[in-house]
């Protein structure tokens, strides 16, 4: 493929996951398999293979010069313009979180076809997309690539996250019920109340948090574990 094509359909999202969600584990499908004959398949994912590659080390090589760029920022600011150096310090330290924490690419182009093969059904079994189910499967089952997913949580964080289920389940049959006695009088005020309900504040996450045994300090990674 051309450079273009490579940066409209694969480099640019990669940039944009790589500088938005550091660490994120990343799969790339190639679709139409069955519309390219084996050769082309075989140049066309070696060559996005070796962009990748290319790509993954213009990455390391611009925040490496970035770190050090800064860093010299640092120490020639550090005296005289505190406000500067602080700003200088917070693009610090997302470069050293972006180098550390680079985009987790799993395994090489994964190929799927459009239509299911010659023998239809009784091939269904072993279909591209079937492969590709189970790939994703194994993969988000990877304990290296995902370590919480199997945390065993305190019983704290547990009560408080049935505690917020109860409280969506409770606004959702309150608005269905509602919603049976309507009129067409119901005035934009009162959709903007209902339309609230779908949002916490950090009050009644609190009051929650006590509820369930969470003290106000002990809230925040228990919002943040579930907001992952």
């Amino acid at each position: 493929c051309t450079e273009e094509s490579y940066t409209e359909a694969v480099g640019f999202w990669l940039d944009t996951l790589n500088a938005r969600v550091p660490g994120a584990v990343v799969s790339l499908v190639g679709s139409k398999k069955d519309l390219c004959q084996p050769a082309e398949l075989r140049e066309k994912t070696s060559d996005i293979q070796e962009r990748l590659k290319l790509q993954r080390d213009t990455w390391e090589t611009f925040l490496r010069q970035q770190i050090t760029t800064l860093t010299s920022m640092q120490k020639m600011y550090e005296m005289n313009y505190s406000e500067y150096v602080n700003d200088i310090g917070r693009q610090l330290s997302h470069a050293k979180i972006l180098l550390a924490q680079r985009l987790r690419i799993v395994g090489d182009v994964f190929c799927v076809s459009v239509r299911p093969g010659i023998l239809g059904k009784f091939l269904k079994s072993f279909s591209t997309w079937v492969q590709l189910r189970d790939f994703l499967g194994k993969t988000s089952n990877n304990k290296s690539l995902f370590p919480t997913l199997r945390r065993v949580l305190p019983s704290t964080w547990v009560e408080f996250q049935q505690r917020l289920q109860h409280r969506d389940m409770a606004n959702t049959s309150e608005r269905r019920g509602g919603s049976d006695h309507s009129t067409e009088n119901t005035t934009s005020a009162d959709n903007t109340k209902q339309t609230a309900n779908h949002w916490l504040t950090l009050a009644e996450c609190e009051h929650l948090g006590r509820l369930s045994g969470l003290s106000t300090d002990k809230l925040e990674p228990v919002l943040s574990y579930l907001q992952q």
